[in-house]
């Protein structure tokens, strides 16, 4: 008989299985989204070809391999302590840059939970490793290696809304070979959320040579605090319009496969 374990703790569920909903309840009822229908669909990222599809409301978007310990326990506090901040932020009552460390690494890892149970749970190619959900579970403080969470803010003409999948335009002065471009489209993976006006990203580079590089005033790097990136200019964020808001966001965090340390900055 299989047995299922839960996918942050790795215990196993006989008894303990919960419905952890990948919108939690609170942002659910807030954003007034609750009955809102979802039509997810997954496309071939070689042929563009719909592979899969679903159909949905928000509310039924559910994680089934989540036990009641970590759905009761240390993802019940890391909502009650997102929340109020979230909330903030989502009303652009607070921009994203006046949150304090200890902030800026509480909702990384709210986004970084809420990215992992939403890839886990719907029809897209699932890249986040196990282990990267472990990780959660076993560091409060922290996110895995080569993990980065971006945030920004806009005016939006959406509620919600979410985008995941491997495609990364690599950035690079030689031809980085087959090898590298398929290791980062099995293992890499980039997720973003838009709330209201906030845009999360969620992305993870699995080659060290491999360095994120942000766009100059619009990714806001949450986690790590910091570290060498590079940067790149480029105007033309469509800050009034949720729904390209979100492909430009998603789009425009991009990999540097470059050895020269004149690209880097320090952060």
């Amino acid at each position: 008989m299989r047995i299922y374990r839960c996918i942050f703790c790795s215990h196993e569920l006989t008894g303990t299985r919960t419905k952890e909903h990948v919108i939690p309840v609170w942002l659910q009822q807030h954003l007034g989204i609750t009955d809102a229908m979802l039509s997810p669909t997954r496309y071939s990222g070689k042929t563009g070809e719909v592979l899969s599809t679903r159909s949905h409301g928000i509310n039924g978007l559910v994680a089934g391999r989540v036990c009641s310990t970590c759905n009761n326990g240390w993802m019940s506090q890391l909502e009650i302590v997102s929340m109020p901040i979230l909330i903030s932020l989502m009303a652009t009552r607070r921009p994203v840059s006046d949150l304090t460390g200890a902030e800026k690494t509480t909702l990384a890892r709210w986004a970084a939970k809420t990215a992992y149970v939403l890839n886990f749970s719907s029809n897209s190619v699932k890249n986040v490793p196990l282990e990267h959900m472990r990780y959660l579970y076993r560091n409060g403080t922290a996110l895995p290696n080569g993990v980065t969470v971006c945030a920004q803010q806009h005016n939006p003409t959406m509620k919600f809304n979410w985008l995941q999948g491997a495609q990364w335009q690599i950035l690079n002065t030689t031809d980085v070979g087959d090898e590298v471009r398929n290791k980062l489209s099995e293992n890499g993976y980039k997720i973003t959320l838009q709330l209201q006006s906030l845009l999360f990203t969620v992305g993870h580079l699995p080659h060290p040579p491999l360095k994120f590089s942000f766009w100059n005033g619009i990714h806001l790097p949450l986690w790590p605090t910091h570290g060498i990136y590079a940067w790149y200019e480029k105007d033309g964020f469509p800050w009034n319009d949720s729904r390209m808001a979100i492909h430009y966001f998603h789009a425009g965090l991009l990999a540097l496969y470059d050895e020269d340390p004149s690209h880097n900055q320090v952060v």
